[in-house]
């Protein structure tokens, strides 16, 4: 055996022991931000600075969103430890939620991020929603994986892009398809996205300061719960958006999740 497959399993253990403290320190600075957010906000509701209903109201929904945001950023703390053992999910307690104020929330707290590039995000009418009603999931872990997803499909669309939340049941399962215009995700990468570290090529030259966690963790959670995560299709849009200037041809891609046993 030569020395190089002696050695480079140690720089390979380095090398990541290193990719950890990197991303522990940037996630300690990004978690900053939205904890002094909600700080700032919750202290000037309880000293009553805020008198008008709707200044409230968006006070709420920002702090509500900003703590969403801080649990997502504190899941990067699991791979930093190397704690992404989700196997207990299956077991883990459920509570029923109604789905219509499940995807209502979660597009209320996105809709803000982008508003100003003209990115809308839709969903399916109320029938299907009500028709479905409750579905059983935990209080922390399913939230977090759906905001990542949606989360990047903000990130990553063109400015005027839509994007679509719909939801359907099978076999006493929840599926959830996000879909959205912006960067494609070449063939090469429809399956590495979802590795520890990996990110796709426009994904990178997008946002440089990505650490291609997101998506395996929540793949890892997905798999905890007995689903996944999935790249459905990115394939050439027909829809007309505007390409930032060194940007290819926007592509739809569809991400869908899948929960089982949410409607036992």
């Amino acid at each position: 055996m030569s020395m190089a497959a002696h050695v480079s399993p140690v720089f390979r253990l380095l090398s990541l022991h290193e990719q950890r403290q990197k991303h522990a320190s940037r996630l300690a600075h990004q978690v900053i931000q939205p904890i002094t957010g909600m700080l700032t906000y919750s202290s000037n509701l309880v000293d009553g600075l805020y008198t008008d209903p709707k200044t409230i109201l968006q006070k709420l929904i920002y702090i509500r969103a900003m703590s969403r945001t801080t649990a997502r950023l504190a899941h990067g703390s699991l791979w930093v430890a190397d704690a992404m053992d989700f196997s207990f999910l299956k077991k883990h307690p459920r509570l029923g939620r109604n789905l219509r104020q499940f995807i209502i929330e979660r597009i209320v707290d996105m809709q803000p991020i982008r508003e100003h590039d003209g990115i809308s995000i839709m969903r399916q009418s109320d029938e299907t929603l009500q028709r479905l009603g409750s579905f059983r999931c935990d209080e922390l872990y399913f939230d977090q994986v759906v905001q990542n997803v949606m989360h990047n499909a903000v990130k990553y669309s063109y400015p005027g892009a839509e994007i679509k939340v719909r939801v359907e049941s099978e076999n006493h399962a929840l599926i959830i398809d996000i879909s959205s215009i912006g960067i494609p995700i070449e063939d090469n990468e429809k399956l590495s996205i979802f590795s520890d570290g990996e990110r796709g090529k426009w994904a990178h030259h997008l946002d440089p300061n990505g650490t291609g966690q997101g998506l395996c963790i929540c793949q890892q959670i997905m798999n905890g719960f007995g689903g996944g995560i999935y790249l459905l299709s990115s394939v050439p849009s027909l829809i007309k958006v505007f390409v930032p200037p060194g940007f290819p041809p926007a592509h739809a891609n569809i991400f869908r999740i899948i929960l089982p046993d949410a409607f036992k």
